[in-house]
């Protein structure tokens, strides 16, 4: 793989998103042709991670794109200028992962294991790790779990 691998899959990337751009600002309430050109965004992020960990070794940097970290003095600040104090606040917080399960039957068995459960399948078992201990992929069964993508996102209201 070279370098023009990588830079092609970027502008590939790039002009997509300049395509969503357009195409949300002229004709932002239709769905049907804004929603594959979505797709193609993710499918291209995919892709550029895919294509720079094989080249380079590092991570997707599209991926988990968090705000930037402030100094503790700033965070307390933002807190008291957003709410004032005792006032609830709703957020919502939804975490989409993708993964391929190499060795359902390896994933199953260490979920029982970890859980004292009996679970029917691979999905039942991911279910049942995150709910009993949060969400650590890197901590199951060797080998049972690749993680293809994840996505997260909050609002609040």
């Amino acid at each position: 793989m070279s370098e023009s691998d990588l830079r092609s899959v970027a502008e590939e990337l790039c002009a997509a998103v300049i395509e969503h751009a357009r195409l949300c600002t002229e004709t932002p309430d239709d769905a049907p042709r804004i929603m594959p050109v979505v797709s193609n965004i993710h499918r291209l992020i995919r892709s550029y991670g895919d294509t720079l960990i094989e080249k380079s070794g590092w991570s997707n940097p599209l991926l988990n794109v968090e705000e930037p970290t402030t100094g503790p003095e700033d965070e307390q600040a933002g807190d008291r200028a957003d709410s004032p104090p005792g006032e609830r606040t709703w957020v919502s917080i939804v975490d989409s992962h993708a993964m391929y399960v190499d060795d359902p039957k390896a994933l199953i068995g260490y979920a029982e294991a970890r859980t004292g459960s009996k679970i029917g399948n691979a999905a039942e078992a991911l279910l049942l790790l995150c709910k009993t201990d949060g969400w650590k992929p890197d901590s199951y069964t060797d080998g049972a779990i690749e993680v293809d993508w994840r996505s997260t996102d909050a609002c609040t209201g």
